[in-house]
């Protein structure tokens, strides 16, 4: 199994985020919650409108500032702010107006419906599909899975913040060099020490040798 990357361009998210909002919205908002949250794919393909919509007795709707969940995987409780956030006005925007949605229905659907006339949920099948998809066209030469997603979430906060202490809380990791090599961080530190190397005393590099096999002799044929 290949470990994905995460995106460690910032030019490169907002090209990937563009060509996906070109193609289906919803697979723009699955990208944008996952570089903007960290959640597994798991745990953003469980969210409902209810999640993000809060409605009184009276009817009366509005935008919820956190989106509280359990992780499917861990069982860990996540609270995330949405008020006055990127991710928050985001949602907003393009899941307006906030009247017409019903708040049991699964953010993220399919098109097809199914036998008991309900639309079927995104599997991270078809989400692994489209950001491999989106990847390549895009020009992203890295390995891109669903798990890009949450280590671009981690890559970004840790060169922002430098606290991997936070990161190993969040992902719920045993140590701190775990996150670190989860993230990408690692491997860019290994990349940094063998592109520092240099054993050459003029400091230039030498003409390489050549290393392809010698041509074979023609043999010479003799009379008798």
């Amino acid at each position: 199994m290949n470990v994905v990357e995460p995106i460690r361009d910032k030019r490169m998210i907002a090209r990937i985020a563009e060509y996906l909002r070109r193609w289906n919205k919803r697979y723009y908002l699955i990208f944008e919650i996952g570089i903007y949250t960290g959640l597994r794919i798991s745990d953003i393909l469980a969210l409902t409108y209810g999640d993000v919509i809060e409605e009184y007795r009276s009817g009366r709707r509005r935008w919820k500032e956190h989106l509280e969940l359990n992780e499917i995987k861990t069982g860990r409780r996540r609270v995330i702010p949405l008020k006055d956030t990127t991710l928050g006005r985001l949602l907003v925007r393009e899941l307006k107006p906030i009247t017409r949605h019903d708040l049991d229905c699964p953010l993220f659907v399919t098109q097809r419906w199914s036998r008991q006339g309900a639309r079927r949920p995104l599997t991270r099948w078809m989400i692994y599909y489209v950001l491999r998809i989106a990847a390549y066209e895009c020009g992203f030469q890295g390995r891109v899975g669903t798990h890009t997603l949450r280590k671009t979430f981690g890559y970004h906060v840790y060169q922002q913040s430098h606290d991997v202490a936070q990161l190993q809380s969040l992902f719920g990791h045993s140590a701190q060099s775990i996150t670190l090599r989860y993230i990408g961080v690692s491997q860019d530190d290994h990349d940094a020490a063998y592109r520092l190397l240099n054993f050459d005393a003029n400091g230039k590099l030498a003409s390489a040798p050549d290393f392809s096999p010698p041509k074979k002799r023609k043999r010479e044929c003799f009379r008798a």
